[in-house]
């Protein structure tokens, strides 16, 4: 099943974003502060809404995808055909981000980030 983690939202804006995924079949769950240190293969294997699921510290919204990336190219698409903000943060599920926390993988996404924008690389290639 394609599963999305939201992570960082306001009511109103996690309302928008649900009701985009749940239209297009997405299984949405939805991450509070308590589960920023659970890994992201733990938070997918729980069923329903994540216990605790409302962010009470200012967070960049982050949206964590377990889909095809086909999936996810239709996803961003329709953000902007619906005038839906896109999330500032999004990533897709990996073998290995699945063992980050969710607290890492911001940390990680935003280091990303910023790199692009000055021109860089987000991670120096290892020598084997």
């Amino acid at each position: 099943m394609d599963t999305a983690l939201l992570c960082g939202f306001t009511p109103e804006r996690s309302s928008q974003v649900v009701s985009l995924l749940r239209f297009m079949k997405i299984f949405p769950r939805t991450i509070g502060d308590a589960d920023y240190d659970r890994t992201v293969g733990e938070l997918l294997a729980v069923g329903g809404n994540v216990p605790g699921g409302t962010c009470e510290v200012d967070r960049e919204e982050v949206l964590i995808l377990n889909m095809p990336e086909r999936r996810i190219r239709d996803l961003l698409q329709r953000f902007r055909r619906h005038g839906i903000r896109r999330p500032e943060l999004i990533c897709m599920v990996t073998p290995t981000n699945r063992d980050w926390t969710v607290y890492e993988l911001e940390k990680q996404l935003k280091m990303e980030r910023e790199a692009f924008r000055n021109g860089g690389i987000a991670h120096e290639e290892k020598e084997t």
